[in-house]
């Protein structure tokens, strides 16, 4: 009997021409841009957060509400949400040994190969704890 298939459901979103995932159960709202900083809410842009060397024009920002296993939720920006998608965690690949000490440290923690481009994996959590 083969035994169940593992899975992770993904919040899927771009930045620039980069598509980004993140497990979905980190996030526990959406909303408009600037409705956090409306309700006395700060909050950061995910891009300084990965490193970006300039800001990317974001097209459709929304700001995601990070659940935090040991703080108060935060909220993050990201751009452009495009779908929710079911995976199974062995279609998900590390790193590249040789960067894959620096994506771990700017929360980046694995890639989705698929038909196109490459989906890469966020932590949340992790991205909220690294200074931009």
């Amino acid at each position: 009997m083969k035994a169940p298939d593992r899975r992770i459901q993904l919040l899927l979103f771009r930045l620039g021409q980069v598509r980004f995932g993140v497990p979905a159960e980190q996030v526990t709202g959406l909303r408009g841009f600037g409705q956090a900083a409306a309700a006395g809410a700060e909050a950061c842009w995910i891009h300084g957060r990965l490193g970006f060397p300039q800001a990317p024009c974001y097209r459709a920002p929304t700001e995601a509400q990070v659940a935090h296993p040991d703080r108060p939720p935060a909220w993050v920006v990201l751009d452009a949400i495009e779908d929710l998608q079911d995976v199974a965690l062995d279609a998900i690949k590390p790193f590249p040994a040789l960067v894959q000490p620096h994506a771990l440290r700017r929360g980046l923690w694995g890639i989705l190969p698929g038909p196109g481009q490459p989906v890469l994996l966020v932590d949340l959590a992790r991205v909220l704890e690294t200074e931009t």
